[in-house]
Parts: structure tokens; C-alpha cells; sequence
């Protein structure tokens, strides 16, 4: 079960939805299919959406990466993101990086 530094489980402090919204971010995603059935209009892209440690936002939080599958240590877009419940919806705030090479390959 995943915590919060306060020790309450984050199933009791934010909705569901926010939650396995959260828990479908988590993780590495592809469009092979895509790219290998029409390879002149898709290139193959890898997305990766890694979570931040709890603290970093006192929120749930991602670091994001999108590669091209031939240069995988040379991200095209990395962001932070910050997911919060406003009762009712869930907003997503996107940061940018200062010095996005500093962090590139962090999604490992």
C-alpha cells in the first residue's frame, strides 16, 4: 500500500479516480503498433512516467520522458507533473525542467 509521509494510505486522502488514474500513469508505454503498421506517418516513441517520492510535491507526482525507440538516452520532452483532486476533478499541473540533461535515462 502506497503512503503518504502522514502514514495515511492515499486510497483514504484522494477520490478513487485520482488514485488509479495515478496507477495507470505509472509506467512505460509504446507505440509499436502504430509505428510498425505505418513507419512513414509514426515514428517509434517510447513514453515514460516514473513517480516522484511523496515529499517532492507533498502530492502525487511523475517525472516524464518521451524518446524516440532509436535514441533512447536522448529524450525529446521531459516534464514534471503534479496531480491534485479538486473535488469533483482531477487537474494536472505540468512543470518544465531548468536543465532537462541533468535528468535524462532517470526514468530507470
Amino acid at each position: 500500500m502506497v503512503t503518504s509521509s502522514s502514514s495515511q494510505p492515499l486510497s483514504e486522502r484522494y477520490s478513487t479516480d485520482l488514485v488509479t488514474l495515478a496507477r495507470w500513469m505509472a509506467g512505460d508505454f509504446s507505440n509499436y503498433k502504430q509505428a510498425s503498421e505505418n513507419p512513414r506517418e509514426y515514428a517509434h516513441i517510447h513514453v515514460f512516467f516514473r513517480p516522484l517520492a511523496f515529499d517532492f510535491f507533498s502530492d502525487i507526482g511523475f517525472y516524464s520522458e518521451q524518446v524516440y525507440d532509436y535514441d533512447l538516452w536522448t529524450p525529446y520532452r521531459q516534464g514534471v507533473h503534479r496531480l491534485t483532486d479538486q473535488g469533483g476533478q482531477i487537474y494536472i499541473e505540468n512543470y518544465g525542467l531548468i536543465d532537462p540533461f541533468l535528468y535524462a535515462g532517470s526514468r530507470s
